[in-house]
């Protein structure tokens, strides 16, 4: 896959709308498992190191939580802040663009959006600009210029997009990346079809890149 993807090792990890083109939310407690289905771990310079982000997290409805992260080694990796070098060993040709965000807590419960594989510059820039999260249902296809989530509530269930959202980004520099979403999941009964609880998912992010070996900050 030609995408970016953060490494979650030694936490759970669940999967929703993948890149590779389901819509479906699925914990995963094995260690070290990869963010989703055919998505191969991103190498460890392409992760910032620690630094003074922040992010929110809310979901409202038949399931509420809120919690605020701090940035980590894995709240963000995107390809506009990688060098050419580190982009090539990502797979990453010089049209793509990736970027990957996550929010979690002490409890191990975790948000990530991110871009689908195959996504082109052209349809997601370093810039403020919105995007959609489409609502797929279980087996929809994800194109570039769409954001995948995957989340993580420690709960064993099945969610998926119930009614399409939006992803913002507010300010996206070689320095800094903010952002706002908002999107209604749905947690699927036994048939797959139908919804057993419904939940709406709010967040922020106000993140940093710190400089590195393979990571261009100006």
């Amino acid at each position: 896959m030609r995408n970016l993807r953060p490494v979650f090792a030694a936490i759970v990890v669940v999967l929703v709308v993948s890149a590779c083109g389901k819509a479906l939310v699925k914990p995963d407690r094995s260690a070290g498992a990869a963010a989703q289905s055919g998505a191969i771990a991103a190498p460890s310079i392409s992760a910032a190191p620690s630094g003074s982000g922040s992010c929110q997290i809310k979901f409202a409805g038949d399931v509420t939580q809120t919690w605020t992260g701090t940035q980590d080694a894995s709240s963000v990796t995107t390809s506009y802040w990688m060098t050419d070098d580190a982009k090539k060993a990502a797979g990453l040709a010089a049209d793509d663009a990736s970027v990957s965000l996550t929010c979690r807590n002490s409890d191990t419960n975790l948000v990530s959006i991110m871009t689908p594989s195959g996504t082109k510059a052209a349809d997601f820039i370093e810039g403020a600009k919105s995007y959609p999260f489409p609502s797929l249902g279980l087996l929809g296809i994800l194109t570039s210029g769409q954001m995948s989530i995957v989340i993580n509530l420690n709960d064993q269930a099945l969610w998926s997009v119930a009614e399409a959202g939006k992803f913002e980004i507010t300010a996206f520099s070689s320095g800094k990346i903010s952002a706002t979403f908002s999107v209604k999941l749905g947690k699927l009964a036994t048939d797959l079809k139908s919804y057993t609880a419904t939940t709406t998912l709010t967040g922020s992010f106000d993140l940093n890149c710190i400089p590195g070996a393979a990571i261009v900050c100006k």
